[in-house]
């Protein structure tokens, strides 16, 4: 590893994988990783029973909130500590499990999306340390696993037997699924790294060094409304007895929006005067925030959605566009379950994305469904208008009413329920 001089302007521009060492004071290092950089202090510490040497590592603190001078002064005392005899591996607390390590990169990881959180919390709770329920549940599915040896096996056994990682994944195949083995292996190695980033004397992430698991190659999906299926649709939509969910799918589909995005949306970002609505943190967070303008059709169906959160008999004074009698207060799940011939939202995002590149201009339909769109240096100058993605927006939604062959009203339905019809309607 290179030694040079540490300054602050350095170390923020180190990159992920990097390992720096401080000319100033040696021992001293950083670890970056790609959501932390941590300091160390190292050096060679003496077994006084055996007289073997072998390298200790201290944690020291995290970067930026332990500054280049800081850690240097925090290393010479945990140096000066290690040279009078201090050994840190006798230290150190007992050796972490797999479930220990997920459960305190969980409890850390504080800057992850909620939706990531999430599925490493139900691979902890279905695969790594599963509930008697949960058991009995994938048994009675005959998803049958060695449940001892995941959950509790030491997490430093990981990387001194690589060939249990790959049991691991194998057997996870076998019983649970392609997907979930890729899954449930890679929450382990998210935190496996977490643990290497707080300087556990630990070897090499295994999950991730070449040959030790052969990686299931998922088909991505490609469903969408066929060319010829938009009335079927449309007809199948006004089979949905709730009017909010209704009006639910008729948005993702003339927006192309994330489910979760839109699950979430609050009226407080709902702009009908400037005919926008604002997406202050959606996939990639808050830098990756933007305006989506409101076309004619979109601003009939959040027209129509209103009424239900204003209503007394409905859900009065909701902040959600989409409120439901949930935990959340917002429809908390947008599938149709045992309606297949209504899709998904991710087929209803693709849909508008294929449809759209036909008949718009393909940079713009990308800035509506907030994907990158910077291929070319000149792609980094486009900045278009609302006015001008509100534009393309409804010519986009013009062609998939066209298409489904319905009104947008009928297809939306009735406001005018009293208390007792709505009960019956909801599906939250």
């Amino acid at each position: 590893m290179p030694v040079e001089r540490l300054t602050q302007d350095r170390v923020e521009k180190a990159k992920p994988g990097e390992m720096l060492c401080d000319d100033r004071v040696t021992g001293l290092m950083l670890i970056s990783q790609k959501r932390v950089k941590t300091w160390v202090a190292q050096r060679e510490v003496k077994d006084p029973e055996t007289g073997v040497r072998k390298t200790a590592r201290v944690k020291l603190g995290h970067f930026p909130e332990v500054t280049v001078q800081e850690a240097r002064d925090l290393a010479k005392e945990e140096l000066r500590k290690m040279e009078k005899g201090r050994d840190p591996h006798k230290e150190r607390k007992p050796d972490l499990t797999v479930k220990a390590a997920v459960e305190e990169y969980i409890k850390g990881a504080v800057d992850l999306r909620p939706r990531t959180l999430q599925n490493y919390r139900y691979h902890l709770e279905h695969y790594l340390e599963p509930t008697p329920e949960v058991r009995r549940r994938m048994e009675d599915a005959n998803k049958k696993l060695d449940w001892s040896v995941i959950g509790h096996l030491p997490l430093s056994d990981l990387g001194k037997k690589p060939t249990i990682v790959r049991n691991l994944h194998l057997e996870l195949t076998k019983s649970c699924g392609k997907a979930t083995a890729n899954g449930v292996m890679r929450t382990v190695s998210a935190a496996y790294n977490g643990m290497l980033a707080l300087a556990m004397e630990l070897p090499p992430n295994p999950v991730t060094r070449a040959g030790v698991i052969r990686w299931h190659r998922i088909k991505r999906r490609d469903v969408r409304i066929g060319e010829d299926g938009f009335s079927a649709w449309g007809a199948a939509l006004q089979t949905i007895r709730n009017p909010i969910r209704r009006a639910l799918r008729l948005f993702l589909l003339l927006t192309g929006q994330r489910d979760e995005a839109t699950r979430t949306m609050m009226w407080k970002h709902v702009d009908f005067k400037r005919s926008k609505i604002h997406y202050p943190a959606p996939k990639g967070g808050e830098s990756a925030a933007f305006d989506l303008p409101m076309s004619p059709q979109v601003r009939q169906v959040l027209e129509f959605v209103r009424v239900f959160s204003t209503e007394a008999w409905a859900f009065p004074g909701s902040e959600f566009v989409w409120p439901a009698r949930s935990k959340t207060g917002h429809i908390s799940e947008s599938k149709e379950q045992r309606r297949t011939e209504l899709l998904n939202p991710h087929a209803l995002r693709r849909t508008f994305i294929s449809l759209g590149y036909e008949v718009a201009p393909n940079k713009y339909v990308s800035f509506i469904a907030n994907h990158a769109c910077r291929d070319t240096i000149t792609d980094e100058y486009f900045e278009p208008t609302l006015e001008s993605v509100g534009r393309v927006l409804e010519t986009v939604d013009k062609a998939i009413l066209e298409k489904i062959g319905i009104d947008l009203a009928k297809l939306l339905g009735s406001t005018e329920l009293v208390s007792t019809q709505f009960k019956a309607s909801s599906d939250e």
